[in-house]
């Protein structure tokens, strides 16, 4: 797996529907890793490697997925709303632009559900 500039320490849980991720991450090294300038004003108030975890449920059924936000932290504060909404569209859709939060999107090569348990995810190809 290849770790992008700015995360560190990466870990992933699993639970019964839902995974919860942790990482230090230092926001101006990812958007400075992808090629994107960040506002002054926002570097300043952003700079620095924050613990961060994040938790969300996963449905997944005939084909289709829908992933939602359970509870975001960073530095140990919890952020909703207006500024989680702010984050996500500032530092998460410009690395990753075709990902789906909150609203169904097609499974590919078959899949037709994934079950995600404390054990493991499990993935269930169509016959």
């Amino acid at each position: 797996m290849v770790v992008p500039e700015g995360l560190r320490e990466p870990r992933l849980e699993l639970g019964n529907g839902r995974a919860t991720g942790y990482a230090l991450v230092d926001f101006l090294k990812l958007q400075h890793g992808a090629g994107i300038e960040t506002n002054w004003l926002i570097a300043k108030l952003i700079q620095g490697e924050k613990r961060v975890m994040a938790t969300a449920s996963i449905q997944a059924a005939n084909g289709r997925a829908t992933v939602h936000l359970v509870r975001v932290e960073i530095g140990g504060l919890a952020v909703s709303g207006a500024t989680l909404d702010f984050l996500i569209d500032t530092f998460f859709r410009p690395l990753y632009p075709d990902a789906k939060i909150d609203e169904p999107f097609e499974l590919s090569d078959r899949v037709d559900r994934i079950v995600v348990t404390p054990a493991d995810a499990r993935v269930y190809i169509k016959k």
